[in-house]
């Protein structure tokens, strides 16, 4: 076996959980996304992406928003 071995260790949080952490780190929430499709996180959503950023120009959100249209389409 030349395979890589190694340990992946996954914890589960509560969404308010993980916005509360990253919003306490200073960083502004730009999105949070269903990780398969970039869509709002639903009941049955497993993993999310969260987008953030720190002091975020006013454009930002109006740029981003596009572009999650654009990632949604593909």
């Amino acid at each position: 076996d030349a395979g890589a071995k190694g340990l992946v260790r996954e914890r589960i949080y509560e969404q308010e959980t993980i916005e509360d952490a990253v919003e306490d780190a200073g960083l502004t929430i730009l999105g949070v996304f269903d990780a398969h499709t970039w869509r709002p996180p639903q009941r049955k959503t497993t993993r999310i992406d969260v987008v953030a950023a720190k002091n975020p120009p006013r454009r930002i959100h109006h740029q981003f928003e596009r572009a999650c249209r654009t990632i949604r389409v593909v």
